[in-house]
Protein backbone atom coordinates (compact mmCIF):
# COMPACT_ATOMS: atom_id res chain seq x y z
CA UNK A 1 0.00 0.00 0.00
CA UNK A 2 1.44 3.35 -1.05
CA UNK A 3 0.48 6.30 1.14
CA UNK A 4 -0.31 9.71 -0.37
CA UNK A 5 -1.00 13.21 1.00
CA UNK A 6 -2.37 16.04 -1.13
CA UNK A 7 -0.90 19.51 -1.32
CA UNK A 8 -3.10 22.13 -2.96
CA UNK A 9 -0.81 24.66 -4.60
CA UNK A 10 -1.83 28.24 -5.26
CA UNK A 11 -2.07 29.45 -8.88
CA UNK A 12 0.68 32.05 -8.54
CA UNK A 13 3.29 29.54 -7.42
CA UNK A 14 4.18 25.91 -7.99
CA UNK A 15 5.02 25.42 -4.33
CA UNK A 16 2.90 27.93 -2.40
CA UNK A 17 0.68 26.28 0.21
CA UNK A 18 -0.85 27.50 3.48
CA UNK A 19 1.20 26.74 6.60
CA UNK A 20 -1.46 24.52 8.18
CA UNK A 21 -1.79 22.34 5.08
CA UNK A 22 1.92 22.51 4.37
CA UNK A 23 2.90 21.40 7.88
CA UNK A 24 0.47 18.48 7.71
CA UNK A 25 1.85 17.40 4.33
CA UNK A 26 5.45 17.72 5.51
CA UNK A 27 4.84 15.60 8.61
CA UNK A 28 3.08 12.97 6.48
CA UNK A 29 5.97 13.00 4.02
CA UNK A 30 8.38 12.38 6.89
CA UNK A 31 6.23 9.34 7.76
CA UNK A 32 6.59 7.87 4.28
CA UNK A 33 3.69 9.54 2.45
CA UNK A 34 4.21 10.64 -1.14
CA UNK A 35 3.03 14.11 -2.20
CA UNK A 36 0.11 14.36 -4.58
CA UNK A 37 0.19 17.98 -5.76
CA UNK A 38 -2.98 19.63 -7.03
CA UNK A 39 -2.62 23.01 -8.70
CA UNK A 40 -5.59 25.25 -7.92
CA UNK A 41 -7.17 26.59 -11.12
CA UNK A 42 -10.28 28.26 -12.55
CA UNK A 43 -12.67 25.61 -13.90
CA UNK A 44 -14.64 28.08 -16.01
CA UNK A 45 -15.24 26.54 -19.43
CA UNK A 46 -13.81 23.13 -18.54
CA UNK A 47 -15.89 20.20 -19.84
CA UNK A 48 -16.66 17.13 -17.76
CA UNK A 49 -14.44 15.07 -20.03
CA UNK A 50 -11.68 17.61 -19.43
CA UNK A 51 -12.21 17.38 -15.67
CA UNK A 52 -12.16 13.58 -15.69
CA UNK A 53 -8.97 13.60 -17.75
CA UNK A 54 -7.37 16.07 -15.35
CA UNK A 55 -8.20 13.95 -12.30
CA UNK A 56 -6.97 10.79 -14.00
CA UNK A 57 -3.74 12.58 -14.84
CA UNK A 58 -3.28 13.90 -11.31
CA UNK A 59 -3.83 10.46 -9.78
CA UNK A 60 -2.23 8.27 -12.46
CA UNK A 61 0.27 6.82 -9.96
CA UNK A 62 -2.40 6.04 -7.33
CA UNK A 63 -3.36 2.37 -7.33
CA UNK A 64 -6.30 0.37 -5.90
CA UNK A 65 -5.71 -0.24 -2.21
CA UNK A 66 -3.49 2.82 -1.77
CA UNK A 67 -4.19 5.28 1.05
CA UNK A 68 -4.87 8.86 -0.03
CA UNK A 69 -5.28 11.54 2.66
CA UNK A 70 -6.97 14.37 0.79
CA UNK A 71 -6.92 17.89 2.23
CA UNK A 72 -10.53 18.99 1.76
CA UNK A 73 -11.78 21.31 0.38
CA UNK A 74 -9.37 22.10 -2.45
CA UNK A 75 -11.40 25.24 -3.33
CA UNK A 76 -11.51 24.35 -7.02
CA UNK A 77 -15.30 24.00 -6.96
CA UNK A 78 -17.93 21.51 -5.90
CA UNK A 79 -17.83 19.56 -9.16
CA UNK A 80 -14.10 18.97 -8.75
CA UNK A 81 -14.65 17.64 -5.21
CA UNK A 82 -17.50 15.32 -6.27
CA UNK A 83 -15.68 14.00 -9.32
CA UNK A 84 -12.43 13.46 -7.41
CA UNK A 85 -14.21 11.52 -4.65
CA UNK A 86 -16.17 9.41 -7.15
CA UNK A 87 -13.01 8.56 -9.08
CA UNK A 88 -11.27 7.38 -5.92
CA UNK A 89 -14.32 5.35 -4.85
CA UNK A 90 -14.69 3.61 -8.21
CA UNK A 91 -10.96 2.87 -8.32
CA UNK A 92 -11.04 1.30 -4.82
CA UNK A 93 -8.60 3.78 -3.31
CA UNK A 94 -8.70 4.20 0.48
CA UNK A 95 -9.84 7.81 0.21
CA UNK A 96 -9.65 9.76 3.50
CA UNK A 97 -10.60 13.45 3.36
CA UNK A 98 -8.97 15.58 6.04
CA UNK A 99 -11.87 17.99 6.55
CA UNK A 100 -10.36 21.42 7.07
CA UNK A 101 -13.84 22.94 6.77
CA UNK A 102 -17.28 21.36 6.57
CA UNK A 103 -18.98 23.85 4.27
CA UNK A 104 -22.55 22.73 5.05
CA UNK A 105 -21.88 23.45 8.73
CA UNK A 106 -20.15 26.75 8.09
CA UNK A 107 -22.41 28.23 5.39
CA UNK A 108 -25.49 25.99 5.36
CA UNK A 109 -26.54 23.22 3.00
CA UNK A 110 -25.75 23.86 -0.67
CA UNK A 111 -28.52 22.31 -2.81
CA UNK A 112 -25.96 21.87 -5.61
CA UNK A 113 -23.52 19.82 -3.52
CA UNK A 114 -24.42 16.92 -1.24
CA UNK A 115 -21.51 17.10 1.16
CA UNK A 116 -22.81 14.18 3.24
CA UNK A 117 -22.96 11.95 0.15
CA UNK A 118 -19.38 13.00 -0.60
CA UNK A 119 -18.24 12.11 2.93
CA UNK A 120 -19.87 8.70 2.52
CA UNK A 121 -17.75 7.87 -0.56
CA UNK A 122 -14.73 7.56 1.70
CA UNK A 123 -12.84 4.94 3.67
CA UNK A 124 -12.85 7.32 6.65
CA UNK A 125 -12.94 11.05 7.37
CA UNK A 126 -10.76 13.21 9.60
CA UNK A 127 -12.83 15.83 11.45
CA UNK A 128 -11.82 18.53 13.89
CA UNK A 129 -13.57 17.44 17.08
CA UNK A 130 -16.50 15.53 18.56
CA UNK A 131 -18.89 18.46 18.04
CA UNK A 132 -18.34 18.38 14.29
CA UNK A 133 -18.55 14.59 14.25
CA UNK A 134 -21.97 14.74 15.93
CA UNK A 135 -23.47 17.28 13.55
CA UNK A 136 -22.22 15.31 10.52
CA UNK A 137 -23.52 12.04 11.99
CA UNK A 138 -26.90 13.63 12.63
CA UNK A 139 -26.97 14.77 8.99
CA UNK A 140 -26.37 11.20 7.73
CA UNK A 141 -22.60 10.70 7.50
CA UNK A 142 -21.93 7.06 8.38
CA UNK A 143 -18.28 6.35 7.49
CA UNK A 144 -15.64 6.07 10.25
CA UNK A 145 -14.52 9.42 11.67
CA UNK A 146 -11.14 10.14 13.22
CA UNK A 147 -10.75 13.19 15.45
CA UNK A 148 -7.97 15.67 14.77
CA UNK A 149 -8.01 17.26 18.26
CA UNK A 150 -5.43 19.97 17.49
CA UNK A 151 -3.28 21.53 14.78
CA UNK A 152 0.47 21.39 14.85
CA UNK A 153 2.57 24.49 14.22
CA UNK A 154 6.05 23.49 13.12
CA UNK A 155 8.68 26.01 14.16
CA UNK A 156 12.18 26.32 15.56
CA UNK A 157 11.69 29.94 16.58
CA UNK A 158 12.10 30.55 20.32
CA UNK A 159 9.32 30.22 22.87
CA UNK A 160 8.15 33.25 24.78
CA UNK A 161 9.69 33.01 28.26
CA UNK A 162 9.04 36.54 29.49
CA UNK A 163 6.31 37.08 32.11
CA UNK A 164 2.85 37.59 30.62
CA UNK A 165 1.38 41.06 30.48
CA UNK A 166 -2.31 41.55 31.24
CA UNK A 167 -3.15 42.03 27.58
CA UNK A 168 -4.65 39.85 24.85
CA UNK A 169 -3.40 39.30 21.33
CA UNK A 170 -5.57 38.35 18.37
CA UNK A 171 -3.95 37.14 15.15
CA UNK A 172 -6.60 36.65 12.49
CA UNK A 173 -8.54 38.32 9.74
CA UNK A 174 -10.59 41.41 10.44
CA UNK A 175 -12.29 41.20 7.06
CA UNK A 176 -14.84 38.81 8.64
CA UNK A 177 -14.68 40.27 12.15
CA UNK A 178 -15.51 43.71 13.56
CA UNK A 179 -13.45 43.38 16.74
CA UNK A 180 -10.97 46.07 15.73
CA UNK A 181 -13.63 48.75 15.85
CA UNK A 182 -15.98 47.33 18.51
CA UNK A 183 -13.49 46.35 21.24
CA UNK A 184 -14.77 48.00 24.44
CA UNK A 185 -12.84 46.12 27.11
CA UNK A 186 -10.38 47.80 29.47
CA UNK A 187 -7.91 45.00 28.75
CA UNK A 188 -5.70 46.14 25.85
CA UNK A 189 -6.03 44.21 22.56
CA UNK A 190 -2.99 43.81 20.29
CA UNK A 191 -4.17 42.80 16.82
CA UNK A 192 -2.52 41.35 13.71
CA UNK A 193 -4.09 40.51 10.36
CA UNK A 194 -5.78 41.86 7.23
CA UNK A 195 -8.21 44.69 7.87
CA UNK A 196 -11.20 45.97 5.92
CA UNK A 197 -10.58 49.65 6.76
CA UNK A 198 -11.97 49.45 10.28
CA UNK A 199 -10.83 52.25 12.55
CA UNK A 200 -9.30 50.62 15.65
CA UNK A 201 -11.07 51.31 18.95
CA UNK A 202 -9.14 53.37 21.54
CA UNK A 203 -7.81 50.36 23.45
CA UNK A 204 -6.70 48.44 20.33
CA UNK A 205 -3.11 48.38 19.13
CA UNK A 206 -3.42 47.27 15.49
CA UNK A 207 0.00 46.28 14.13
CA UNK A 208 -0.85 45.20 10.58
CA UNK A 209 -0.39 42.02 8.58
CA UNK A 210 2.75 39.85 8.47
CA UNK A 211 3.90 36.56 7.01
CA UNK A 212 3.80 33.60 9.42
CA UNK A 213 7.48 33.70 10.38
CA UNK A 214 7.47 37.42 11.12
CA UNK A 215 4.12 37.19 12.91
CA UNK A 216 5.44 34.49 15.24
CA UNK A 217 8.41 36.69 16.11
CA UNK A 218 6.16 39.74 16.65
CA UNK A 219 3.66 38.11 19.04
CA UNK A 220 3.74 39.95 22.39
CA UNK A 221 3.83 38.50 25.92
CA UNK A 222 0.05 38.32 26.14
CA UNK A 223 -2.77 35.80 26.27
CA UNK A 224 -3.84 34.55 22.84
CA UNK A 225 -7.47 35.22 21.96
CA UNK A 226 -9.35 33.01 19.48
CA UNK A 227 -12.67 34.70 18.77
CA UNK A 228 -14.81 35.14 15.65
CA UNK A 229 -17.86 37.36 15.47
CA UNK A 230 -21.12 37.24 13.52
CA UNK A 231 -23.72 34.51 13.09
CA UNK A 232 -21.76 32.56 10.46
CA UNK A 233 -18.18 32.58 11.71
CA UNK A 234 -19.02 32.96 15.38
CA UNK A 235 -21.33 29.93 15.35
CA UNK A 236 -18.82 27.89 13.32
CA UNK A 237 -16.40 28.16 16.24
CA UNK A 238 -18.47 25.37 17.81
CA UNK A 239 -17.19 22.94 15.18
CA UNK A 240 -13.71 23.95 13.97
CA UNK A 241 -10.20 24.00 15.45
CA UNK A 242 -8.87 27.54 14.93
CA UNK A 243 -5.31 27.41 13.62
CA UNK A 244 -4.40 30.55 15.56
CA UNK A 245 -4.64 28.53 18.78
CA UNK A 246 -1.69 26.40 17.68
CA UNK A 247 0.21 29.55 16.79
CA UNK A 248 -0.28 30.86 20.33
CA UNK A 249 0.57 27.55 21.99
CA UNK A 250 3.69 27.10 19.85
CA UNK A 251 4.82 30.51 21.09
CA UNK A 252 4.14 29.48 24.70
CA UNK A 253 1.09 31.71 25.22
CA UNK A 254 -1.99 30.54 27.16
CA UNK A 255 -5.22 31.06 25.22
CA UNK A 256 -8.70 32.44 25.80
CA UNK A 257 -11.60 30.77 23.97
CA UNK A 258 -15.38 30.72 24.02
CA UNK A 259 -16.69 28.10 26.46
CA UNK A 260 -18.95 26.63 23.74
CA UNK A 261 -16.18 26.37 21.13
CA UNK A 262 -15.42 22.93 19.74
CA UNK A 263 -11.82 23.24 20.97
CA UNK A 264 -12.89 24.31 24.50
CA UNK A 265 -12.84 20.82 26.11
CA UNK A 266 -9.32 20.22 24.79
CA UNK A 267 -8.12 23.55 26.20
CA UNK A 268 -9.74 22.94 29.58
CA UNK A 269 -8.65 19.30 29.98
CA UNK A 270 -5.04 20.15 29.13
CA UNK A 271 -4.92 23.37 31.20
CA UNK A 272 -3.86 25.47 28.22
CA UNK A 273 -5.87 28.60 28.91
CA UNK A 274 -9.22 29.97 29.99
CA UNK A 275 -12.84 29.61 28.86
CA UNK A 276 -15.22 32.58 28.87
CA UNK A 277 -18.88 33.07 27.97
CA UNK A 278 -18.46 36.41 26.21
CA UNK A 279 -15.87 39.08 25.55
CA UNK A 280 -17.40 41.01 28.45
CA UNK A 281 -15.80 38.42 30.76
CA UNK A 282 -12.23 39.29 29.77
CA UNK A 283 -11.79 42.17 32.20
CA UNK A 284 -13.19 40.11 35.08
CA UNK A 285 -10.88 37.22 34.15
CA UNK A 286 -7.82 39.47 34.03
CA UNK A 287 -8.55 41.07 37.37
CA UNK A 288 -9.20 37.71 39.03
CA UNK A 289 -5.89 36.10 37.99
CA UNK A 290 -2.92 36.53 40.29
CA UNK A 291 0.60 36.83 38.97
CA UNK A 292 1.21 33.30 40.26
CA UNK A 293 -1.87 32.00 38.39
CA UNK A 294 -0.59 33.46 35.12
CA UNK A 295 2.94 32.21 35.68
CA UNK A 296 1.79 28.65 36.44
CA UNK A 297 -0.49 28.52 33.39
CA UNK A 298 2.29 29.90 31.21
CA UNK A 299 4.70 27.26 32.51
CA UNK A 300 2.18 24.53 31.74
CA UNK A 301 1.74 25.78 28.17
CA UNK A 302 5.51 25.90 27.69
CA UNK A 303 5.73 22.22 28.71
CA UNK A 304 2.98 21.42 26.19
CA UNK A 305 4.35 23.55 23.35
CA UNK A 306 6.96 21.04 22.05
CA UNK A 307 4.13 18.68 21.07
CA UNK A 308 2.66 21.30 18.73
CA UNK A 309 6.05 22.55 17.53
CA UNK A 310 7.29 19.04 16.60
CA UNK A 311 4.22 17.58 14.88
CA UNK A 312 2.89 15.24 17.56
CA UNK A 313 -0.79 15.64 16.68
CA UNK A 314 -0.44 15.04 12.94
CA UNK A 315 1.73 11.98 13.53
CA UNK A 316 -0.73 10.55 16.03
CA UNK A 317 -3.63 11.31 13.69
CA UNK A 318 -2.02 9.69 10.65
CA UNK A 319 -1.19 6.58 12.65
CA UNK A 320 -4.86 6.40 13.63
CA UNK A 321 -5.86 6.74 9.98
CA UNK A 322 -3.53 3.90 9.01
CA UNK A 323 -4.83 1.72 11.85
CA UNK A 324 -8.40 2.34 10.64
CA UNK A 325 -7.56 1.41 7.05
CA UNK A 326 -5.48 -1.66 7.93
CA UNK A 327 -7.52 -3.05 10.83
CA UNK A 328 -10.92 -1.47 10.33
CA UNK A 329 -11.86 -0.83 13.93
CA UNK A 330 -10.59 0.71 17.14
CA UNK A 331 -7.75 -1.16 18.82
CA UNK A 332 -8.16 -2.18 22.46
CA UNK A 333 -4.70 -2.49 24.00
CA UNK A 334 -4.21 -4.08 27.40
CA UNK A 335 -1.84 -2.23 29.71
CA UNK A 336 1.16 -4.10 31.12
Amino acid sequence: MTKWITRVLEPESKDAVSKSKGDLALIAHQMGYRYLDIQRYDRKGESMDGLYGRIDGLTAAVRPGDLLVYQYPAYIGNQFEVSFGEHMYVRHVNFVPFVHDAEMVRFGVDPGFDEILYLNLTAANVVANSSLEKVLRDAGAHQPMILQHEWDYLTTQPLNTKPLERKVVLAGTFIKSDLLSTWQQETPLIAFGPNNDQIPAPNVDYRGQFDQTTLFDQLPNALGLAWDTGDTYGNYTKYNNPYKISLYLAKGLPVIVWKDAGIAPFIAENHLGYLISSLDDIDVLMSSLSDQDLAERQQHVQKFAPLVRNGYFARHLLLNVEQQILYGEKLHLQAD
